[in-house]
């Protein structure tokens, strides 16, 4: 298990969980959904589904065959708690364990700036899509790509390290084929978040010091966060036919 996984599973039982372990929460999930307008059985499939709210969201609410994808057990289990009759399996966002072309739509909540790979988690989408099927991510960006590396070798458990720059992540999208129909700057809800965050463990720099190593300063993981000026953003892109 992941250290990131264990943050996720630390937050589930605080109320930062209540809506999604996420900025925004369920009103990007439904702004996507508006946007995408899926018809009732549509296959979804819920990458880093958690505990599972926008899963039993999809299913309850909008009659969406959903399928909730995670690789934490324990999350799995609340997911399954909460509901029951959720489809649930434990993998990783790289390797799916669903048939080529068999999703309408896949949701990756503040889960691909988490995952080992997520270039591979990328393709692996492209590989479940249908042609036409929507790709919707919602997730931690860098407003300022001069901070991205510095970043990338905190050593943080959490989100925010993944951060890429906006261009970074259109060319990843690009070269597997997918195109950006709706790109929506949401950084409000990050700061939002990030105030939850202090409510709950007092300041940043506490929440840093739970979520890295014990030899990094705080104050540093702060530079290195202020530099990259984190941002948030929805998007909703479309599997394109190849150009290969």
């Amino acid at each position: 298990m992941t250290a990131s996984i264990k943050v996720c599973e630390q937050l589930s039982s605080t109320d930062l969980a209540a809506d999604g372990i996420r900025p925004g929460g369920l009103e990007l999930t439904e702004r996507a959904l508006a946007w995408c307008g899926f018809q009732a059985g549509s296959r979804i499939i819920d990458v880093g589904c958690g505990s599972g709210v926008t899963l039993d969201r999809l299913t309850r609410v909008h009659r969406l065959s959903a399928l909730g994808v995670d690789a934490s057990a324990a999350l799995l289990a609340e997911c399954s708690a909460r509901n029951p009759a959720l489809s649930v399996v434990r993998a990783a966002g790289e390797h799916l364990p669903v048939p080529d072309e068999s999703a309408d739509g896949i949701f990756a909540e503040c889960s691909l700036s988490v995952m080992a790979d997520p270039g591979q988690a990328l393709s692996e989408f492209r590989r479940v899509l249908k042609a036409g099927g929507r790709l919707i991510l919602t997730d931690v960006y860098a407003r300022n790509p001069g901070g991205v590396e510095r970043l990338a070798h905190m050593p943080l458990d959490c989100c925010v390290r993944g951060a890429i720059a906006r261009e970074d992540l259109v060319r990843r999208l690009n070269r597997r084929d997918f195109s950006i129909d709706l790109w929506e700057d949401h950084s409000d809800l990050l700061a939002r978040f990030a105030a939850h965050l202090i409510f709950s463990y007092g300041s940043l720099n506490r929440f840093w010091s739970r979520t890295a190593s014990d030899t990094v300063d705080p104050e540093e993981i702060r530079q290195a966060v202020s530099e990259a000026k984190p941002g948030y953003f929805l998007a909703v892109t479309r599997k394109l036919p190849s150009s290969r």
